[in-house]
């Protein structure tokens, strides 16, 4: 027999538990719990729009590529925030991908 509970943590976050069967025989199936958020948990407010001009534009493309290619500081925004945009500094940038994209 299956069954499957949950349990509110409080308005947008529940865990549900229940049974996990493993694919290898040689081992006991298994209970599993997973953790579930209707809202991004606060803190972790992840973003494409890196420069955050509420836009997804090509320099938003350049800055993940710039990040991901390990850019740093000043060359990681050279010539690639938008005029319109909230964070205008490398500094501003690198924060939100580290603070709410969980990105080191």
């Amino acid at each position: 027999s299956q069954s499957v509970s949950s349990v509110f943590l409080n308005g947008n976050r529940w865990l549900t538990g229940g049974y996990c069967p493993r694919p290898d025989s040689n081992f006991l199936d298994r209970g599993c719990v997973t953790r579930h958020y209707a809202d991004t948990p606060p803190g972790e407010r992840c973003s494409l729009d890196l420069d955050g001009n509420g836009v997804l534009e090509t320099n938003d493309g350049l800055l993940w590529a710039r990040w991901m290619l390990g850019f740093r500081g000043a060359p990681l925004i050279e010539n690639a925030i938008a005029t319109s945009a909230t964070r205008r500094s490398a500094t501003a940038i690198e924060a939100h991908l580290v603070n709410h994209c969980g990105l080191r």
